[in-house]
């Protein structure tokens, strides 16, 4: 794994309401990024938020960046810190299941 960015963004909510709102937006998104690859979203409840593609038998489908964020407070605010990563053996993973 190789982290290629990072940072974070105040939101303007509770934790708790924030990882209820996220949780309510996993699965597979409705929306394609380019090349028609699908995104698939999840949020734990303890505010981790993973997005990346979901599994598929085509190779040509199969995306290496990720991005992995933590719902977390700090200073009696809201923020979402996240970072994205580098990872082919990811793919491979996916390809056996």
């Amino acid at each position: 794994m190789k982290k290629i960015a990072q940072g974070k963004f105040e939101i303007f909510a509770t934790k708790r309401d924030a990882i209820d709102r996220f949780m309510q937006l996993q699965g597979v998104c409705r929306e394609n990024i380019s090349g028609e690859k699908a995104i698939q979203f999840n949020c734990t409840s303890k505010g981790e938020i993973f997005i990346t593609n979901p599994p598929t038998r085509r190779v040509e489908k199969l995306i290496s960046i990720y991005l992995n964020a933590d719902i977390i407070e700090q200073d009696g605010k809201t923020y979402v810190s996240y970072y994205t990563r580098f990872s082919k053996f990811s793919n491979v993973l996916k390809l056996i299941s």
